[in-house]
């Protein structure tokens, strides 16, 4: 019986020990880059929750060795655990060190649910005796009342030749507390692209008609190299809330279609003083011309020297070339007498 007691009462010493000896110090929560406090951590779907753990090694001339962090959130995750852990680091007697873990909360979580959390701090020391601490918090989920969210907007090729044509594939989820009516319109004026359609969204994730599902054809018949913006948009919460993406479709390989020469202006006439004017009518057009005059010479009738001026002249030229070569020949005789 004795050393029953003796027995409880180590287990409960050891117990105390370990606890006591490797000790989870603090712990720092964001959610979003928002700093929380408190016991019980409110979150949405999606959310990013990071935290900071402060270890500290209370050993007396001895160092902890493989100390780490495991963080536990049960059945939050379609009913399975989340489980995240650290790296590994030894601390120093006296020392502490900082663990940085990273949680990503699901997209599908239940309205107002609640799930636990473990935060587990382990190490050895050198001598190999096992420490650890505990921590325990509280997830609350928080929802907005009215929310959609985009599971997927994706075309199942971004970039198509001319002439070819890609699917488009949109998936839409409630994530809000609410039910809603919603209406879904896709366009895009350059593709000749106007849908429209109207579903509804139930806030209970476990139903199907928790998310909807649209795609279509896209068709780049006629069209240019060039990008081509799809414009996404839902309405929801009686159009008060709306959710809208782009999507940007790039068609490649179109023919350059040069543009048609202008044509040459047609040759101006200028008015002949001759011509008399060009008379139109409604049905035919007439044009009035009269032959073209041709110059008339005329000669006026002049004394004998006028005709025959330029005859003398010759003539008088003449004979004094030969009076001027007689002269000469008769000088050259007379030299020689």
């Amino acid at each position: 019986m004795k050393l029953t007691v003796f027995m409880f009462i180590m287990i409960i010493f050891s117990a105390t020990a370990m606890a006591s000896e490797l000790e989870i110090q603090d712990i720092d929560i964001e959610i979003d880059g928002n700093h929380k406090s408190g016991s019980v951590i409110k979150v949405g779907p999606e959310s990013k929750v990071e935290f900071s753990i402060t270890v500290e090694n209370n050993l007396d001339e001895d160092d902890m060795e493989n100390v780490y962090v495991t963080i536990e959130i049960q059945s939050i995750d379609d009913d399975g655990d989340i489980e995240e852990e650290s790296d590994e680091r030894d601390i120093r007697e006296g020392d502490d060190k900082k663990f940085d873990i990273t949680i990503d909360v699901p997209l599908r979580l239940e309205t107002d649910e609640s799930y636990d959390v473990t935060i587990t701090a382990q190490g050895e020391s050198s001598n190999g005796t096992d420490y650890e601490d505990i921590e325990t918090y509280e997830i609350l989920i928080d929802k907005e009342r009215h929310e959609l969210r985009f599971i997927e907007t994706s075309l199942s090729s971004e970039t198509v030749n001319c002439g070819e044509t890609s699917i488009l594939r949109l998936e839409i989820i409630n994530t809000g507390e609410e039910d809603e009516d919603a209406v879904l319109h896709v366009t895009s004026s350059a593709l000749d692209i106007d849908e429209t359609r109207e579903f509804e969204l139930l806030e209970d994730y476990y139903e199907d008609e928790n998310e909807y599902k649209f795609s279509t054809t896209i068709s780049t018949e006629g069209a240019k190299t060039r990008g081509y913006p799809i414009d996404v948009r839902v309405e929801y919460d009686e159009g008060d809330e709306v959710l809208e993406k782009t999507i940007n479709l790039q068609v490649e390989g179109c023919e350059v279609s040069l543009p048609e020469p202008e044509p040459e202006p047609a040759p101006v006439i200028m008015p002949n003083p001759t011509q008399p004017d060009v008379s139109l009518d409604t049905s035919d057009v007439v044009v009035s011309r009269t032959p073209e005059a041709r110059p008339v010479i005329t000669k006026t009738s002049s004394g004998w020297w006028d005709d025959n001026k330029w005859i003398v002249i010759i003539l008088a030229f003449n004979l004094l070339v030969l009076m001027v070569g007689i002269a000469i020949v008769a000088v050259i005789l007379s030299k020689r007498r």
